[in-house]
């Protein structure tokens, strides 16, 4: 059910509907242009998707992303969601330069992100619990508002730019490093 390509991009240019039994994963290989694109919508994925772009491709998402289960990101040098993002859970393990939700990004359960530069442009994000752990800055837009049911963590050595609210209606919140 994998779909894998050595020295290429992925391009999918239009809707996308995940329907396998399996988790389902796509990688290309480690180089500059070997990109994953989403042009479209991208739905469906009850069981998860996970993608792999390597060290120095782009995984981008111009159309909706709705996703019933957990979309997983392995390595990236940059992710760029253009359009709102929904998913059961969110984590990304590696990134190279940054990561980028543009609109409305709401996940139901963890959204963990593993990278360099996080920016939540959007004007809601939601999430149940949030761990950001950023070697680079993690910025949420003038008029982002964060809401998180759960525990809101910043465990990286990144400097954090927080642009309007930040909630959590359950648990703590906490940074480890300078906040703006």
């Amino acid at each position: 059910d994998d779909l894998t390509s050595t020295n290429a991009a992925i391009s999918f240019n239009s809707g996308v509907t995940v329907t396998s039994a399996d988790a389902i994963v796509i990688t290309t290989g480690a180089g500059a242009a070997d990109d994953v694109t989403f042009a479209a919508t991208l739905g469906g994925g009850a069981n998860g998707l996970t993608i792999n772009a390597g060290t120095a491709g782009d995984i981008t998402f111009t159309g909706v992303v709705n996703l019933a289960g957990a979309l997983t990101i392995t390595n990236a040098a940059l992710v760029e969601v253009s359009n709102t993002f929904a998913a059961a859970a969110f984590t990304q393990t590696a990134g190279g330069t940054s990561t980028i939700f543009d609109n409305t990004m709401a996940v139901t359960n963890a959204f963990d992100f593993n990278g360099t530069v996080l920016t939540l442009s959007g004007a809601t994000n939601t999430a149940g619990t949030m761990t950001i752990t950023n070697s680079g800055q993690f910025t949420t837009g003038d008029a982002a508002t964060v809401v998180i049911a759960n525990a809101f963590i910043q465990d990286g050595a990144g400097v954090n730019v927080i642009g309007d609210d930040l909630t959590s209606t359950n648990a703590a919140i906490s940074f480890n490093s300078g906040v703006t």
